[in-house]
């Protein structure tokens, strides 16, 4: 991401992630401070190698979890019993998505990722959590914003991972409301 800014010329930006990109932006936030208005991280369970935390994580997932269907992992149930529309089209961009094979490694983190380390955080964050969110459930939030003294939290009621796309309306506002106001 700092390679395309620096091509771009964008000395200084505000990051948007969700889901798995939510541990880039906060490696982002610890390597390159400077280069940070902002940040808001949606669905993220972070990349946190804490091991209580991880032991939290793998606890709240079954072995068979990447074996359920993708629309069942990462859009909320209050969605796809009334959009059957939008969950038809999210299905189709997430085999889009995905081409068939195994999947890519995560990028590599600069930082290792820790509790002690994103306490050291100083960009303005918003964390964004689906209130129905299975992979990453909006309790999980509490581990980083407890941690990130001007970080602030919303959590969309019945949204489940895929809250930009299950509730884009109130994600695009929050997401703009934050960023207008750093």
């Amino acid at each position: 991401l700092i390679g395309l800014m620096d091509n771009l010329g964008v000395d200084k930006f505000h990051a948007v992630a969700t889901a798995a990109g939510g541990s880039i932006t906060w490696d982002l936030s610890l390597s390159y401070p400077e280069r940070l208005y902002s940040m808001v991280i949606a669905n993220n369970s972070g990349r946190v190698v804490d091991k209580e935390y991880r032991d939290l994580v793998a606890s709240l997932r079954p072995p068979q979890w990447d074996e359920l269907p993708p629309e069942f992992r990462e859009v909320g149930p209050e969605y796809r019993a009334t959009n059957p529309e939008g969950t038809r089209r999210w299905i189709e961009l997430e085999h889009y998505s995905r081409p068939p094979g195994p999947l890519m490694d995560s990028q590599p983190l600069k930082q290792t990722l820790t509790f002690d380390a994103i306490e050291k955080v100083t960009t303005p964050v918003l964390i964004i959590r689906g209130g129905a969110d299975l992979a990453s459930p909006a309790a999980m939030s509490r581990y980083f914003s407890d941690r990130v003294p001007h970080a602030e939290t919303l959590v969309v009621p019945n949204a489940g991972h895929a809250v930009f796309w299950e509730t884009p309306d109130i994600f695009n506002n929050a997401v703009l409301e934050f960023i207008n106001n750093h």
